[in-house]
Order: C-alpha cells, then structure tokens, then sequence
C-alpha cells in the first residue's frame, strides 16, 4: 500500500543521490556552477508546481523522481560554489 510505495520512493531517493552524484558534479564542473543552478532551479520549482497538482499516481511517481534528480543536482552544484 501505501507505506511500501514511500518506502519505494524514499529508497530511489536515496540511490539516485548515490548514482548521480557524481555525475552532476562533473556537468556542474563542466558547465559553470552558476549555469547548472539557473537551469535546475527553475526545472525543480516547475516539477513541484507540477507535482502538487497530481491526482493520479504515475504522474506523481515520476515528477517525485524528477524532483529527486534535480534536487541532487542542485545540492552538488551549490556544495561546490
């Protein structure tokens, strides 16, 4: 039910934090840490915007892992301004 999809949620959580790491670091590097920012913040703001209006449950799964992705991101990039 319900306790096993956040589970579920907060695990993918967890290993995207892991797995992505590294990989936002090298683009944040890359690109300008600045750059990085000002695309993912407004990508992550629109995400929640989008994510607070769900009613359905697929949508909502995969905007929470679009949240997750560019949360991770931004942790990165503003970890190394």
């Amino acid at each position: 039910g319900v306790a096993s999809l956040s589970g579920l949620l907060l695990s993918g959580r967890y290993l995207i934090e892991v797995l992505w790491s590294p990989g936002a670091g090298h683009l944040a590097d890359r690109f300008s840490h600045i750059k990085f920012i000002l695309i993912a913040m407004p990508l992550l703001c629109a995400t929640m915007i989008f994510f607070s209006f769900q009613t359905h449950l697929f949508p909502g799964v995969l905007a929470a892992g679009v949240i997750f992705l560019t949360g991770t991101a931004l942790r990165v990039a503003l970890d190394a301004t």
